[in-house]
C-alpha cells in the first residue's frame, strides 16, 4: 500500500503539471483523448515571426493601441455531417449516443444500469470500446467498479465491485483515479480479451476474458505496469513494469497458455549502451508486436537511444536491429519498414526495412517528424524552410523518390507541448486519400504581443486545415472560434465524417464535434467530453 500512495502523490504532481501546461499525452492517434486538466489560460505564446508574433508592444508610458486583426482566412462552409454512423461518447459521467449531425442525441440504454461513470475532478469521465464495436468496458462509482456491456444485446454486467483501494485520502483516490482513466487498454485482435490496469489494492494487471466473463489478475506486485500489447494470436501480452522505489522499467511477457510471466534481462542492451544492466531504461515509444512471437522496443539509457530491438516471447532472447541513436522513428506494418532520424544528424530521413543491414538515405531536405502513409508506400514529414517562419508539409513517395509539396509555410500545433512546431498534428485519412492537420490562427500570440494589457487573444487560435496529394493548394476545414488543443481526429467508418473534441474558452470545458470528410461549419455535438467512439 505504501508503494501504491507514493505513485499516487507522484501522479497528483503529474496532474498539477499538466494543469499548468494545459497539455498532455495523446493515447492512441486514432482514439481522441482529451486530457482531463486543462488551463483556462486562453494562449498567449508568442511563435517567431510573422502573423501576431510581428506586433510590437507599446514602450513604458505609452497608450495601448488597438490592434488591427488581419484577416480572417477564406472558408467555405460545406454541408452539413451527414454519417450512417452513430457517437458514442461519455459526458459528466453518462454514456451518450448522437448522430454526426447532432441530431436524436439520447443516452444509450443498457438493460442493467450502472452507476454513474467515474469522474475524476475537472474529468467527464471515459470508457473502452473492442475494435469491432461491440465491447464497452468502464469503471463506475465510488469504488470504480468494472463494468462491461455488449452494445448488440445491451447487456450490461459489473465484474468487480471494487477496483481502488480502501483508504486513500483525498489526493490520493484523485490520482488513483486519473491513472485508471488515463491508461489505454488492449485489445486482442478478435475483441474477446482486454488487458487493463486496475488497483483494488496495488496496481496491478489484470485480463478480461468476455467468453467466459471472467476477470483473471495477472501481476500482483509493487510494480505500475503499462504499455500493454497482444501478440496477433493473443497468446502472448507483453507490458513494462515500472518501480517507484528503484525507478526502473522492466520489459515483461506474460503466456496466456502456461500462465507465465517472463521478464526480459537488458544486458544485451546494457553493452551496446556502456551502461550497468542495473542502471534504468525507458521505452517511451511504447511496444509493438512484429509477430507471434516477437514485439519491436526503442530502448533508451541514461545516454540517450540505443536503437531499435526485438524481443523473443518464446525465450527471451534480445535482438538488435540497430544500436544507432535515434529520435523521429516511426514504424509501418504496411512496408515493414521504420524512418527515422540520426540523433547526431539531424534534418536527414533514413529509410531501414526488416531484415537489411543498412539503412538507406531517404531525404536530406531538412525533414523532420516522418508520418507513414496507411498503405506504407509514403512518407508524410514537416520540412524546415529558413527563409518562412513556418514548415512545409511534404510527401515522398517510397517507390518513384519524388517529392510533392502540400503545402508551404505552416505553423503547426504540436500536441505536446501545444504550441508551434515540426512535429504538428497531422494525420492520413485511413485510404491516404488527404491530411488534415491543425495550425495556429491569426490570433495565436496577440495578447502576449502587447504584454497582455488590454488585449485578448482573439477568437482565431487553433483550426484543422486540409491537403491532398495531387490538389494544388490545402484549404480551411473548420471556422473554430476560441478554440485551442484540439485532439486527433476520427473518421466515420464509411468515411463521410470526422470527429474530434477541442477546448472551448467560451465555457472552459472540452467539446465533441463534427465536420464533413472534406471540411466545412463544425456542429457541436455535446460539451463535457474527453472521449468518444464512432459506432459500426
Amino acid at each position: 500500500m505504501r508503494q501504491l500512495r507514493t505513485l499516487c502523490v507522484l501522479g497528483v504532481l503529474l496532474g498539477t503539471t499538466l494543469l499548468t501546461l494545459g497539455c498532455g499525452a495523446s493515447s492512441s492517434p486514432a482514439v481522441p483523448t482529451l486530457p482531463p486538466s486543462l488551463t483556462s489560460q486562453e494562449p498567449s505564446a508568442n511563435p517567431a515571426g510573422g502573423g501576431a508574433a510581428a506586433l510590437q508592444p507599446p514602450g513604458p508610458g505609452q497608450p495601448v493601441p488597438t490592434p488591427a486583426p488581419p484577416p480572417w482566412p477564406t472558408f467555405t462552409p460545406g454541408p452539413k455531417p451527414t454519417s450512417a454512423n452513430r457517437l458514442l461518447y461519455v459526458s459528466i459521467g453518462r454514456l451518450w449516443t448522437a448522430n454526426a449531425d447532432g441530431s436524436q442525441r439520447e443516452p444509450l440504454k443498457l438493460n442493467n444500469p450502472s452507476p454513474r461513470l467515474l469522474t475524476p475532478f475537472k474529468d467527464p469521465g471515459r470508457a473502452w470500446m473492442a475494435p469491432d464495436g461491440r465491447w464497452l468496458v468502464y469503471f463506475a462509482g465510488k469504488t470504480a467498479e468494472l463494468w462491461i456491456a455488449d452494445l448488440v444485446t445491451r447487456d450490461n454486467r459489473r465484474l468487480a465491485e471494487r477496483m481502488l483501494p480502501a483508504g486513500l485520502d483525498s489526493k490520493q483516490q484523485m490520482a488513483t483515479e486519473r491513472t485508471l482513466l488515463d491508461q489505454e487498454m488492449a485489445w486482442t485482435a478478435d475483441g474477446l480479451r482486454v488487458a487493463l490496469l486496475g488497483a483494488p489494492d496495488t496496481y496491478d494487471l489484470f485480463m478480461i476474458d468476455l467468453t467466459t466473463n471472467t476477470l483473471t489478475r495477472i501481476t500482483e506486485d509493487d510494480l505500475q505496469e503499462g504499455d500493454f500489447v497482444w501478440s496477433p494470436d493473443g497468446r502472448y501480452l507483453a507490458f513494462t513494469a515500472f518501480d517507484n522505489a528503484f525507478g526502473t522499467t522492466s520489459l515483461n511477457v506474460w503466456d496466456s497458455v502456461s500462465g507465465r510471466v517472463m521478464g526480459f534481462a537488458m544486458d544485451p542492451v546494457a553493452e551496446v549502451a556502456d551502461v550497468s544492466p542495473t542502471l534504468p531504461f525507458t521505452f517511451d515509444r511504447g511496444l509493438t508486436f512484429l509477430d507471434e512471437r516477437r514485439f519491436i522496443f526503442y530502448p533508451v539509457s541514461r545516454k540517450g537511444s540505443v536503437g531499435i530491438w526485438l524481443a523473443d516471447a518464446t525465450d527471451g532472447t534480445l535482438t538488435s536491429v540497430t544500436t544507432e541513436a535515434l529520435s523521429d522513428v516511426a514504424w509501418s506494418p504496411e512496408a515493414k519498414a521504420w524512418v527515422y532520424s540520426r540523433r547526431d544528424d539531424p534534418g536527414k530521413l533514413w529509410l531501414l526495412r526488416l531484415g537489411d543491414a543498412e539503412p538507406k538515405l531517404l531525404t536530406d531536405d531538412q525533414a523532420y517528424a516522418p508520418v507513414w502513409s496507411p498503405d506504407g508506400r509514403a512518407v508524410l514529414y514537416s520540412r524546415s524552410d529558413p527563409n518562412t517562419t513556418g514548415w512545409d508539409l511534404r510527401i515522398i513517395d517510397l517507390g518513384t523518390g519524388e517529392t510533392q509539396v502540400l503545402a508551404a509555410n505552416v505553423r503547426l500545433v504540436q500536441q505536446a507541448p501545444p504550441e508551434p512546431g515540426p512535429n504538428g498534428k497531422r494525420f492520413w485519412a485511413p485510404d491516404g486519400s488527404l491530411v488534415i492537420y491543425s495550425t495556429v490562427g491569426r490570433d495565436y500570440g496577440r495578447a502576449e504581443a502587447f504584454g497582455g494589457r488590454g488585449v485578448e487573444a482573439g477568437p482565431d487560435l487553433e483550426n484543422w486545415w486540409m491537403a491532398a496529394p495531387g490538389r494544388a493548394q490545402p484549404w480551411q476545414a473548420t471556422d473554430l472560434q476560441k478554440v485551442f488543443y484540439l485532439q486527433p481526429p476520427s473518421l466515420s467508418p464509411d468515411g463521410q465524417v470526422w470527429a474530434f473534441i477541442g477546448f472551448s474558452y467560451v465555457d472552459l470545458t472540452q467539446h465533441l464535434w463534427t465536420i464533413p470528410r472534406e471540411g466545412g461549419r463544425p456542429v457541436k455535438i455535446d460539451a463535457s467530453v474527453r472521449w468518444f467512439r464512432w459506432l459500426p
